[in-house]
């Protein structure tokens, strides 16, 4: 990889649904991204793992089936995949599933494709210094980004 430059999408919101995912997914496009690291709770990475095949394959997540080999879409595994679970207990990390809301139900997309290249846990002390370093870098995105906005208070 060779990343000239880093994007943020932070347009996330608790139980993300199908439009929510559309617009993750036409900003990866826009970015063409190498690598995309889900920084968050399941609704984040559940996001990043749809809009990382969404990206190449347009495609409605309704419509994304266990057995659907996305590789005959034009999938070619373009962006790197890396989940950094802050929260535990949604499994989004390690499944091969993405849960969106449709309407008042909600729809799971299920695709080996989902699952992450690999999550970075802060189980050991590893998994913890890693886990430290991604969220510095975390804040010092949301200081930069929130002097780039206007604020009611600015």
């Amino acid at each position: 990889m060779n990343a000239k430059k880093v994007e943020v999408y932070d347009d996330v919101k608790g139980e993300p649904d199908v439009n929510m995912a559309t617009k993750c997914s036409e900003f990866a496009r826009k970015v063409d991204p190498e690598l995309i690291v889900a920084l968050g709770g399941g609704s984040v990475i559940d996001l990043a793992k749809f809009a990382r095949v969404a990206m190449e394959v347009n495609i409605d997540p309704r419509e994304v089936k266990a057995k659907l080999n996305l590789r005959t879409l034009g999938f070619r595994k373009r962006a790197k995949l890396v989940a950094v679970p802050t929260t535990s207990g949604s499994g989004a990390d390690a499944t091969l599933a993405v849960m969106l809301k449709h309407g008042n139900s909600k729809i799971s997309a299920i695709n080996p494709e989902f699952i992450p290249l690999f999550e970075i846990s802060v189980g050991d002390e590893k998994g913890l210094r890693a886990f430290l370093g991604l969220q510095s870098f975390k804040s010092l995105v949301t200081v930069l980004n929130s002097r780039c906005r206007k604020h009611e208070f600015s």
